[in-house]
């Protein structure tokens, strides 16, 4: 009898195991890997581009069509699409998807807890997304990426966006944003987002690196967001990576608004939002810092319930805020004292409306970590990020092909953006353009590619692999034990 119940339980604890195990392999996403062969596939995986039925994308060949198509006008306005597999994409160049204001997107796209990885991005607007206007991007990660561009906008997930909606997105430690040496226009620069106009974020983390190398006119980086603003919000987010800016600009008066969380607060001559966030990496600037965000930019702006707990450097630099000089709406932020910087604002420029006050130790101060790691509010927004923001799978990158891909899309000259206003959305407004779910047939390849010599690594295996083999050795001990016995 107490051999059967032995067996019986260790039967149960191993279909526990392997039942969590699937769990845990749900929640990364798949494990397939597949990299990307330098071709543009003549159509999606399967789906109709409909919410229920979205346009399912496996391969990198598959990627390659949106992007390319994106690029070739199609907006994909009210269309939805699924990743279904993390994408490595050789070490090779990428196009963003939605290339800029002209050429951009406007469609769904669900990574579904999946990667794309390994490649480097050379753009006006740098990033996996290049510019997104009215349509989503949610639970996608990007990795062993390198992202420059030497205008002005740069973020791992996406560089440029407006009446968009972004959930649960990761920049990993391998990323880095950077502008050139020698920047074309003013940057707005975050390891997710470069500019965030009219838009919602809820749910994102950075853990790579942000470098800002040259400043020209009034530039703003940070962690998650270079700008928030034209009433946009950003909620739930989490800064783990470095956000640099080392050189003194080549320009009496020009500064970068360097911060941990975001570069600058307010767009467009419009409020931006900034509320439960959170910056644990290093912020080091030249001249302006502050552990959440740079600057307020616009009056009225908001930043609520923000907490920093990393070390933070510059001549001008505060544990919370860098620089003031607008209107404001301060609630409840606190930040770590740094070494050498010992105060919560690092600049303060009273403005001249006579509502201006300074503001007080209750909306902005120096704690200890003890006490932040005690609010309620900083576990709420540490927390929440953490149910937002997907388990993703670890990925390995392959070597790059002897010979790289060439890029997937004829390279087209695009105008730098205006910067009479900064940050200001210095685009023209777009009309829309009326589109029509593409057909799976083939477009027409823009450029005639050779498919790269790289093969697809072995497939992740992810928790479930573990937790099955632990499953197995739980179930065969109790029976040795038992068989021994008796």
């Amino acid at each position: 009898m107490k051999k059967i119940t032995a067996l019986t339980l260790a039967l149960i604890l191993m279909l526990s195991l392997a039942s969590l195990g699937t769990s845990a392999a749900t929640m990364a996403g798949s494990t397939d890997v597949d990299v990307w062969d330098g071709t543009t596939a003549a159509g999606f995986s399967s789906g109709s581009g409909l919410q229920n039925d979205p346009y399912i994308i496996k391969t990198g060949a598959e990627l390659d069509l949106l992007a390319s198509t994106c690029m070739g006008g199609e907006k994909y306005e009210d269309t939805y699409f699924r990743l279904e597999a993390d994408i490595d994409w050789g070490g090779n160049i990428w196009t963003p998807i939605g290339y800029d204001t002209t050429n951009l997107f406007a469609g769904h796209f669900d990574g579904n807890g999946q990667t794309i990885y390994n490649l480097e991005c050379f753009e006006v607007y740098a990033g996996i997304f290049g510019v997104i206007k009215g349509g989503s991007i949610k639970n996608l990660k990007v990795d062993y990426a390198t992202f420059t561009t030497d205008t002005r906008y740069a973020g791992g997930i996406c560089a440029w966006m407006k009446l968009a909606t972004i959930e649960g997105v990761s920049a990993g430690e391998h990323v880095i944003v950077q502008g050139t040496d020698i920047m074309m226009n003013t940057a707005q620069m975050g390891g997710c987002f470069g500019l965030v106009h009219s838009s919602t974020v809820q749910g994102a983390t950075f853990y790579g690196t942000l470098n800002c190398y040259s400043v020209t006119g009034s530039c703003f980086i940070g962690g998650i967001a270079g700008v928030v603003g034209g009433e946009a919000t950003m909620k739930y987010c989490v800064n783990y990576g470095k956000v640099n800016n080392p050189n003194t600009p080549p320009v009496v008066d020009n500064v970068c608004y360097t911060g941990g969380v975001v570069g600058g607060i307010g767009a467009s001559s419009k409020i931006g939002t900034v509320e439960f966030c959170v910056n644990h990496g290093e912020v080091n600037s030249i001249d302006v810092a502050g552990g959440v965000a740079g600057r307020i930019h616009v009056d009225n702006s908001v930043m609520r319930n923000c907490y920093n707990l990393g070390q933070v450097t510059g001549a001008r630099a505060g544990t919370v805020l860098g620089y003031l000089s607008k209107l404001y709406v301060l609630e409840s932020n606190c930040g770590v004292e740094s070494a050498g910087v010992s105060k919560a604002l690092g600049y303060e420029k009273p403005s001249e409306d006579p509502a201006y006050k300074a503001p007080g130790d209750s909306n902005i101060k120096v704690e200890t970590e003890n006490v932040i790691t005690t609010i309620s509010e900083y576990n709420e927004a540490d927390g929440q990020t953490a149910v937002i923001v997907p388990i993703f799978n670890t990925v390995t990158p392959t070597e790059p092909a002897e010979t790289t891909a060439p890029d997937t899309t004829e390279e087209q000259t695009t105008e730098a953006p205006d910067t009479t206003e900064k940050p200001e959305d210095s685009t023209k407004e777009e009309t829309p353009e009326s589109t029509k779910a593409p057909s799976t047939s083939a477009p027409e390849n823009n450029d005639n590619e050779t498919p790269s010599n790289t093969t697809a690594p072995e497939k992740e295996k992810g928790c479930g692999g573990v937790v099955s083999f632990a499953a197995i050795l739980l179930c065969i001990i109790p029976v040795a034990v038992i068989s021994k016995k008796h």
